[in-house]
């Protein structure tokens, strides 16, 4: 096993494949750091699939889930603050971050054998004025190397 790795635990869920491909992003950092890269681009992308949107969100999210956290990411001074995850992804080449991305989706596919399940992101809600709440559906569909146009389950969401 890579040493920058930990073994991960029965408890974490995390897969080992995302933390290989975040260190193939080019860290624009000086050498002075003091935080890992590959822990940073992982907390944050693990925040923004949960719901975080914006970086206060990030590292709260972060605080909350440490000792989850330390069972597979480094974190040797612990949480990034706020403000680093900011000025990394200010510095960060986003092409590079897109790459690795579009890399590890297109494994995820692969290793599930196209059994993944898509959530869309748009609710379909009846229309209601634009301050209502109402909870509405989203839809979901299972991915393929074949394009489908029918959801196969609609998600109750709020």
């Amino acid at each position: 096993m890579n040493p920058l790795f930990k073994e991960l635990g029965m408890d974490a869920q995390a897969t080992p494949e995302i933390l290989r491909v975040l260190n193939e992003i080019p860290d624009p950092r000086r050498h002075n750091h003091l935080h890992k890269l590959h822990d940073i681009l992982s907390i944050a992308l693990m925040a923004v699939i949960s719901g975080c949107a914006g970086w206060v969100d990030v590292e709260e999210f972060a605080i909350v889930r440490h000792d989850w956290l330390k069972t597979f990411l480094d974190l040797p001074n612990g949480i990034p603050s706020h403000d680093t995850f900011g000025r990394v992804f200010a510095r960060l080449d986003p092409n590079a971050f897109e790459a690795v991305l579009l890399k590890w989706t297109g494994n995820l596919v692969d290793l599930s054998g196209g059994k993944l399940v898509a959530i869309d992101g748009k609710s379909i809600r009846p229309p209601l004025p634009a301050v209502s709440r109402t909870p509405g559906t989203r839809p979901a569909w299972r991915t393929s190397s074949r394009p489908s146009c029918r959801p196969i389950v609609c998600v109750w969401c709020r």
